[in-house]
Formats: structure tokens, C-alpha cells, sequence
């Protein structure tokens, strides 16, 4: 078939500011959004509660967000990329995920998210929804139980 593959990194020291590429409006491949994106993504999440939660999330509160990808070990989790929720690409050919447009538009599949600085992005619904309920349940968890559960599995 001509499934393609994705990789998706780990480390025991993952943090989400070696998460864009030279552009800042995209994410390296296999890394999670920068932190920074996180409060405007929560901002347009369909759970009424995330969005509430938005407002009050302090930064200390979204450095949690990496242990979504800290691991034991570093490691590289292979996937097929249909197993991903990747969004269709624009008409014009413009790259699927996320990606850099300067026309907001509604979509049921792409979410256009804009960030504080200014800049627009957009990706799936699927993709959005998955990483604010995945930063919610974090900060709910919190860094101390975190921390200690990470220790643990490092032995």
C-alpha cells in the first residue's frame, strides 16, 4: 500500500520549545504544538469547560503539557499516518496539518486557531481536540504525581 509513516518522539527530558521548525507557525514532525499555541487551541475547543479553563491556565500549569512525551528512554513511536487525525489539504495544494494562512475560514474538518502573536494556523478538529483534553487531564493531574510517576518508570 502507500500508507505513509509518522514519528512520534519521546524523551525523559522532552519539552515543547524544540517543537517548531524555522518557521514559527509549524510544528516539527512528531512533536507536540508549542506551548504558547496551547491557551489560544483551548480557546476554540468544542468542551465548553476547556474553553472556561483557558482563561485561568497559568504557564507553569502548560509546562505539563510535555510530560504528554517524556518517556523512560528516548524513543521513537513509528505509526502509520492513517492512524493520525491529519486535515485535508486547502484546495490551492497547501500542505495538510498544520499550516501558516492568513485567511481564517470555518470548516468542519480545519480548525483556524489565532494565536496571540497574531499568526493564524489550522488543523483538524481530531488533532486540536485530542491536544487540549490531553493538557487538561495533565494540569488536573499535576507536576508532583507526574514527576514521581516518571521517576518511577526510570527506575
Amino acid at each position: 500500500t502507500d500508507e505513509k509513516l509518522e514519528l512520534v518522539n519521546y524523551h525523559p527530558h522532552y519539552g515543547s520549545s524544540i517543537t517548531t521548525t524555522d518557521t514559527p507557525t509549524e510544528i516539527r514532525p512528531g512533536y507536540l504544538p508549542p506551548r504558547s499555541w496551547m491557551k489560544p487551541m483551548m480557546r476554540m475547543s468544542q468542551d465548553i469547560d476547556i474553553v472556561k479553563r483557558a482563561a485561568t491556565i497559568t504557564e507553569e500549569e502548560l509546562t505539563l503539557v510535555d510530560y504528554q512525551r517524556k518517556s523512560p528512554v528516548p524513543m521513537v513511536h513509528i505509526q502509520r499516518q492513517a492512524a493520525t487525525n491529519i486535515a485535508p489539504a486547502f484546495p490551492d495544494g497547501t500542505p495538510p496539518a498544520i499550516t501558516k494562512t492568513t485567511e481564517v475560514k470555518t470548516d468542519s474538518e480545519l480548525v483556524h486557531v489565532s494565536l496571540d502573536d497574531g499568526e493564524v494556523i489550522s488543523m483538524s478538529r481530531g488533532d486540536l481536540e485530542e491536544y487540549v483534553k490531553n493538557a487538561v487531564t495533565l494540569i488536573a493531574v499535576g507536576k508532583t504525581e507526574l514527576a514521581l510517576a516518571l521517576d518511577i518508570e526510570m527506575g
